[in-house]
Order: C-alpha cells, then structure tokens, then sequence
C-alpha cells in the first residue's frame, strides 16, 4: 500500500535513500498531520515541515517523492517541535539500513 501526502491522518513512514552521508545511509521518516508534512533526517541532522499538497493530483505522490523533492529543493521551514522530531526519531532509526559500503575499486586494475 502506498501512502501518499492527501491523507488527512497517517502514520509516520521511514525509508533510506541510499545515499552515503553515514554508514548507515541516510534514513528519513515523514508524517502528515493537521495539513503539514513533517520529516527528520537523523542521519544530517536536519528537520522541517511544509503544507501538504492540496492539489488533485497530489493524492497519487508517495510521501516519500514528496518530501525527497521539497527537501532536495529546500522548500520547507526548518526545525520542528521537540516532541515531534523525537517521535520522528524513534521512526527514522527503524529504515532499513544501507546492506554494504560501497567498495573502492582499485584504479586501473580490472
């Protein structure tokens, strides 16, 4: 089941991007509530919010597309009540894991 940004309630989702900024990657968890979008990095560090979507077409966006394209733009507020991003936290340290490092290939032999 997808879950996309025009549900009125949903609980909060986390996932890994797969991008290296730690060993673990970078694992990121979103919620929608009261008409806002609120996610927490915790591999960077960085949180935020922004309205969700109200346009038609919004109800067929996964939640994560949509907080991977406001958060790659930076078209969020930054920073989040505590209590929020502590519950975001809990949720983010549950995506998976990165399976490996990514292994360095000797240069010029193959």
């Amino acid at each position: 089941m997808t879950i996309t940004v025009n549900e009125r309630y949903i609980k909060p989702v986390c996932w890994n991007t797969g991008r290296p900024y730690t060993d673990e990657g970078q694992r990121i968890a979103a919620v929608v509530a009261s008409g806002c979008v609120y996610f927490y990095d915790i591999d960077r560090g960085i949180n935020g919010w922004y309205e969700a979507p109200t346009h038609p077409l919004s109800k067929w966006l996964p939640l994560e597309d949509s907080v991977m394209t406001k958060y790659d733009a930076g078209e969020y507020t930054q920073g989040l009540p505590d209590a929020i991003r502590e519950a975001l936290a809990i949720v983010a340290k549950r995506a998976p894991v990165l399976a490996q490092k990514p292994v360095p290939r000797p240069v010029g032999v193959y």
